[in-house]
């Protein structure tokens, strides 16, 4: 098993191979599943190479060939991944890192992000929430930048429940918190829990007594705090020096995932109607 790692390693070394021979290797990585049918013949005529070519690519491997190279490189691909090594959350990808090696990070990266959320979810909260969801009359998401569109999906699915929820710009977060009422559900999303624009809109809902669902990180913060109910996620990332929000962003997908995902199966009505409805606008012409 060592040898097949030190290989799918040794790919990742751009400066092993030539031009040639990286179409080569970029080739066989996103041909993976079809490695076992992969011939010479294939691999040269759709990388416009010589069948030589390959031999050298399989050769500066440590393989004797390609059908060496290829029988080890399905072995190590067939194996289930080894525990990864941790990825920096601000910055999962060094200067100068592959394709491939990129792909890697961002899939460790959202794997850990997301079940580290999920583990750390409570599901009282989760309950108490939905209930919110099921008993209040209008549903309004208060969120800015990356946390709105993070909440878009959920907008969107629950609408085709039959279930209406509005999200606001930032720009009428304010206008918006004035127009609810204890009667309304306000679901406030910040990671850091402290947007400016978001936070006012907090107090103002506050100040009407309207129920809200936080959806922020696990420290400390004046929307986690004050919430009737507060649906954690972990702090991973810096609020402002990273190259993208990822982990963020992921967590506060998945936070909305449980939330539609319980309240679905709690009104499976709503899923059979939804069916139906999806059924007639497809059979239409």
């Amino acid at each position: 098993m060592e040898a097949r790692v030190r290989i799918i390693h040794r790919m990742q070394d751009d400066s092993l191979f030539t031009q040639a021979e990286l179409s080569v290797r970029d080739y066989l990585l996103s041909n993976r599943e079809r490695l076992h049918n992969l011939s010479t013949d294939d691999v040269a005529r759709d990388n416009f190479v010589s069948k030589a070519t390959l031999t050298r690519f399989a050769k500066k491997l440590g393989m004797s060939g390609w059908n060496e190279l290829r029988l080890q490189l399905m072995g190590e691909l067939a194996q289930p991944s080894p525990a990864s090594e941790p990825v920096n959350t601000n910055f999962p990808y060094p200067e100068g890192s592959s394709a491939q090696e990129i792909i890697n990070r961002l899939r460790v990266l959202k794997t850990e992000a997301i079940s580290t959320c999920l583990r750390a979810l409570e599901p009282g909260g989760v309950h108490r929430a939905v209930r919110l969801l099921e008993t209040q009359q209008r549903i309004h998401i208060f969120a800015k930048g990356y946390s709105l569109l993070a909440s878009d999906d959920f907008r969107f699915r629950m609408m085709r429940l039959g279930r209406a929820v509005e999200n606001q710009s930032d720009v009428g977060l304010r206008y918006a918190a004035r127009s609810m009422t204890p009667k309304d559900l306000a679901i406030v999303v910040s990671y850091t829990g402290r947007t400016e624009a978001v936070v006012e809109a907090f107090r103002i809902l506050k100040r009407r007594n309207v129920p809200i669902v936080a959806i922020t990180n696990e420290d400390s913060n004046p929307i986690g705090d004050n919430a009737t109910v507060s649906l954690s996620i972990p702090r991973e990332e810096d609020a402002y020096v990273k190259i993208g929000n990822y982990a963020s962003v992921d967590s506060i997908r998945a936070v909305f995932d449980a939330l539609y995902g319980f309240y679905a199966i709690r009104n499976p009505e709503l899923i059979t109607e939804r069916i139906s409805t999806a059924k007639i606008f497809d059979a239409k012409p």
